[in-house]
């Protein structure tokens, strides 16, 4: 997910922001590291390893417990990285050829000893570095589960997941927000007539101008062929509405650029009470843009909830 900045006010560029930012990341689950501070988990890497020599030196020879040192070796290739993971391995295969040293075990040669520390070492290192890649590609999956194939922003999943903490932040909060369901025109049509891959083309096109039209507090979403939807925290009607035209005028100026050029319908929705569910609010939005449709097409629905404020249609040709 690429964050833009672009303010509504600069007013509402406060600490806050900065809380939805982090809050949004951490759900996301974008972060590649741990929150645990990394030189706090090297630490503690030290410490285990250090714990292993001592058991190991203190159940003496009788007792194999070669396994026991993968564990601080992993750790460092989750917390750290490759090169404190070799450095970890190292480490372990030496300790343990010391203390196989010091209990006088007795091989033909130092030759087997040295074998044997080397054959643990390539062990550490490979069980380590599997269990890390195994939790990247976890991540990797989680990440993607939350992203849309065709067009690489968030997907429905993720969307209402920000959306519920969103709603409930401005249930605490007493802040509105603003929900806009963006439909692209007889999109089918397009699809029909120069075929899918040049559709997924231009839904790429048009996603990428959304993001590139919001600020970085805002988010947005595929929910499915061609229908898309945006959060807008702390837009009140007058922001929202000036927010809304401006991203209209921005995808249809990206959509000119494509094969064909396509219309949009957009229903928004600005929230001052919240004892609705998400699904309901996009519902309520899915209608407004509905309601745009039969307005002609190509035209952007305001409406505010509870309905006290403005509620218009606005023809593209007046936009």
């Amino acid at each position: 997910m690429a964050f833009r900045a672009n303010t509504f006010t600069a007013g509402r560029r406060s600490a806050r922001n900065g809380e939805e930012m982090v809050w949004m990341v951490k759900l996301l689950n974008v972060t590649r590291r741990p929150p645990e501070p990394r030189r706090f988990m090297m630490i503690l890497t030290l410490l285990v390893l250090g714990l292993v020599f001592w058991f190991d030196h203190a159940t003496g020879p009788e007792f194999a417990l070669s396994i026991f040192y993968v564990i601080p070796v992993a750790m460092a290739f989750l917390y750290g990285n490759n090169r404190a993971g070799v450095a970890l391995a190292l480490a372990a295969g030496i300790g343990s050829l010391v203390l196989e040293l010091a209990f006088g075990t007795h091989h033909a040669g130092y030759t087997v000893h040295y074998w044997n520390s080397a054959v643990r070492f390539v062990i550490f290192l490979a069980m380590a570095s599997s269990l890390a890649a195994l939790r990247s590609a976890l991540e990797r999956e989680r990440q993607l589960s939350r992203l849309d194939p065709v067009t690489g922003i968030l997907n429905v999943r993720a969307f209402y997941e920000l959306s519920d903490w969103r709603l409930g932040l401005a249930r605490r909060d007493g802040r509105p927000f603003t929900l806009a369901f963006v439909d692209i025109d007889d999109f089918k049509a397009v699809n029909d007539r120069l075929g899918h891959s040049a559709g997924d083309g231009i839904l790429r096109t048009l996603a990428q101008a959304m993001e590139n039209s919001v600020r970085a507090t805002d988010v947005v979403a595929r929910l499915g062929g061609d229908e898309f939807v945006l959060l807008l925290p702390d837009a009140g009607s007058e922001e929202a509405a000036t927010a809304t035209r401006r991203l209209v005028r921005n995808l249809e100026a990206a959509a000119s650029q494509a094969p064909c050029s396509v219309t949009l319908s957009v229903g928004a929705v600005t929230f001052h009470a919240f004892d609705e569910s998400v699904d309901q609010m996009i519902h309520r939005a899915d209608m407004l843009m509905y309601r745009a449709k039969r307005n002609g097409k190509s035209a952007v629905c305001f409406e505010d909830y509870p309905a006290a404020a403005t509620e218009a249609g606005v023809p593209a040709s007046r936009r």
